[in-house]
């Protein structure tokens, strides 16, 4: 990945099920969560429930069936890695 190449420590959660929600996968330490989606965020709210306000969960999202690209997402993470100190 692309952006461990960097330096940043990152990882992924992608939900095979959505219910019940897989709240124990972000029982992990994690310093903050980007919730990516194909569109306006309709998972958001439960990720940032699974995390109970541990960590802050930013969205990066994409209407019209339109893919967000590697290179979107790597920067969104550049932002948030920025942002975080990390």
């Amino acid at each position: 990945m692309r952006a461990i190449d960097e330096g940043i420590n990152v990882g992924m959660i992608r939900p095979k099920v959505l219910w019940p929600f897989p709240e124990k996968a972000f029982d992990r330490e994690m310093k903050s969560v980007l919730c990516v989606e194909m569109s306006r965020g309709q998972m958001v709210e439960d990720v940032r429930l699974a995390v109970n306000g541990r960590v802050n969960v930013d969205f990066y999202g994409r209407c019209g069936g339109m893919l967000p690209d590697e290179d979107e997402i790597l920067e969104e993470i550049r932002r948030i890695a920025h942002e975080n100190n990390m």
